[in-house]
């Protein structure tokens, strides 16, 4: 089954602009552009394929994707489509991995129809669980710190943590704590919103939304009416336990100057 947060930027791409031009910015593997497609959607995707991750370009070539559906970024954020082009840009699991997110963020805008959405989903330095080791409060130590080290490494001999490859637990809280401070850039909800918007975008959270698809879609709607019933309280757990759901359209010129300024 795809992951849940794949078919929910799918669905709610194919809900808010039905028939729409979508790109997926870090697309990975380019899981979502291959579901897509066989969806019927019109779907592209783009990423930098290098450091954080596997090389994927080999295998997307094999596939006949790359440079027809999947694009390298360029200078690691330059999107290369022109302005104006995408009804729907998505971006899963990214927003915490960018360095520059003001020059992400603008190329995103940049592509994005005036009238188009775009859909993020992403962990906030507010979340209680690391996203990618999944070890409490892991990305909230400095680099060198000697106590954050002691808490993954405890963490980790409790039997939690992610992607163990047979290292001992020292090794593998080292490791991860580089992999952290090396690769990933957490921010606060504020400090996202305030880049969202100097990018011209809005910043809408619906982390209530997404949890209501994620209970649908794993056959847990008898659930919905509990968390429906305070939509607030739902978007503050989640945006603490998982992570942040933000729905963004295009700002009007004067009140990106006024953010800016």
């Amino acid at each position: 089954m795809l992951h849940v947060n794949y078919a929910y930027v799918l669905d709610s791409a194919r809900r808010l602009r039905p028939d729409g031009k979508i790109l997926d910015f870090g697309c990975g593997n380019a899981e979502t552009v291959r579901s897509g497609l066989k969806q019927g959607l019109d779907i592209y995707g783009t990423d930098v394929f290098y450091g954080a991750q596997f090389d994927m370009r080999p295998k997307l070539r094999e596939d006949g994707l790359l440079d027809k559906r999947v694009f390298e970024l360029i200078d690691g954020h330059k999107i290369s489509f022109p302005d104006k082009y995408f009804d729907v840009v998505v971006s899963n699991q990214v927003i915490e991995h960018l360095d520059d997110i003001d020059g992400a963020l603008g190329e995103m805008s940049r592509v994005l129809k005036d009238d188009g959405v775009m859909i993020s989903l992403f962990p906030s330095k507010e979340s209680l669980i690391e996203a990618h080791c999944r070890i409490p409060l892991a990305h909230r130590f400095d680099h060198d710190s000697k106590f954050g080290l002691a808490w993954i490494r405890t963490f980790r001999k409790m039997g939690m943590g992610s992607n163990h490859k047979d290292k001992t637990p020292e090794q593998w809280s080292r490791d991860f704590m580089e992999w952290i401070h090396q690769w990933c850039h957490y921010r606060s909800n504020d400090e996202a919103k305030q880049a969202y918007r100097r990018a011209g975008l809005s910043y809408e959270r619906s982390e209530a939304d997404y949890v209501k698809f994620r209970l649908n879609y794993t056959h847990k709607d008898w659930m919905v009416p509990l968390f429906g019933a305070s939509p607030k309280l739902t978007s503050f757990a989640f945006s603490r336990l998982g992570g942040l759901v933000v729905i963004s359209r295009k700002l009007a010129p004067a009140h990106t100057r006024a953010v800016a300024a």
